[in-house]
């Protein structure tokens, strides 16, 4: 399992020819909503974030996702504001114009609300959590058990 998390354009910028392989080492189905691009596929996870967040999370190995309805999402979306209040960070993109970005020893960005998003991104040393809107429901990907987590590229 390998894991690339790059947050800001000029992360994006500066490992461009890194994030290009691993873009081009997962093929599969590809999702798209109005903030972010996805692709799923048995050798891994992409999710590219549009501007003004302009964020990319790579990870390759086996991610299943589960099918997850609007209920279902708040709850997810509920015990991701937990997981990442004790150890992590959550990036959460409700629309176009709404996002709340939460990194450790950091003051929140943004507005935590309670409505279902259109993509999460949850990183903490335990689970790596992604959800994403489809359109008509939600794909839930976490990282399945036995894989250990790696930390993000960086130098």
């Amino acid at each position: 399992m390998f894991e690339l998390s790059l947050f800001r354009p000029e992360e994006i910028e500066r490992y461009g020819p890194a994030a290009g392989l691993f873009r081009e080492a997962v093929s599969g189905t590809v999702y798209q909503n109005a903030v972010a691009r996805l692709v799923h596929g048995p050798e891994g996870l992409v999710c590219e974030l549009e501007k003004p967040w302009s964020a990319l999370f790579v990870w390759l190995g086996g991610f299943a996702a589960e099918v997850v309805g609007r209920r279902q999402a708040h709850r997810a979306l509920w015990e991701a504001f937990a997981d990442a209040e004790r150890e992590g960070s959550l990036l959460v993109v409700y629309d176009e114009r709404r996002s709340y970005w939460r990194r450790p020893g950091r003051s929140p960005l943004g507005e935590a609300r309670l409505a279902a998003p259109y993509c999460f991104v949850l990183e903490t040393p335990r689970v790596r959590r992604l959800l994403f809107f489809t359109g008509r429901e939600f794909l839930d990907f976490k990282k399945r058990p036995g894989f250990p987590v790696l930390a993000p590229l960086r130098e």
